[in-house]
């Protein structure tokens, strides 16, 4: 792939809200767990770990509980980012390092996504099973989508970026 082709596929990324409710397939799932699994990390620590919430039932179950957006509960898989080393900024920052190349992979499979910053957090842990080192960090919402939908206007490179300072 070139820088070009690269750059185009970041330009028609945009937030999906209209999910099918299909699930994904075990390649798809292959391929998003080993995107995020070879994400940089800040020196090696990989002090990060997803869990991947699918099936139509148990998706829907978490992000109701999670009180998550409610087209989050069509999603064919929900990921969620958690952080092991809380006095770590370097490991908050893996996570997001992680999701994004499980989103690019997504975006890549032709599935779409939905950062989802808002859940109910305290509530996480007795969701998977108990108290886990670390705390839940952030959540992903992939799947099929239905549309073609518009990708929002984004601010002026000369606006954003500043070499050397402001």
């Amino acid at each position: 792939m070139t820088p070009q082709e690269l750059l185009q596929q970041f330009q028609k990324r945009r937030s999906v809200r209209t999910f099918t409710g299909e699930p994904l397939t075990d390649e798809e799932l292959h391929f998003i767990e080993e995107a995020g699994r070879w994400a940089a990390s800040s020196s090696n620590r990989q002090a990060r770990r997803f869990i991947l919430i699918h099936g139509r039932e148990e998706v829907a179950r978490f992000a109701q509980a999670a009180k998550m957006n409610p087209f989050a509960a069509k999603a064919g898989l929900l990921i969620l980012g958690w952080s092991t080393n809380v006095e770590s900024r370097g490991a908050t920052a893996d996570v997001f390092i992680s999701m994004t190349q499980m989103e690019t992979m997504a975006w890549a499979l032709g599935l779409g996504t939905c950062w989802l910053g808002t859940f109910a957090r305290d509530e996480v842990p007795g969701m998977i099973g108990g108290a886990a080192p670390g705390w839940p960090v952030m959540m992903m919402a992939v799947g099929r989508y239905e549309g073609e939908g518009q990708c929002k206007a984004k601010m002026p490179a000369d606006e954003m970026f500043f070499r050397g300072r402001f």
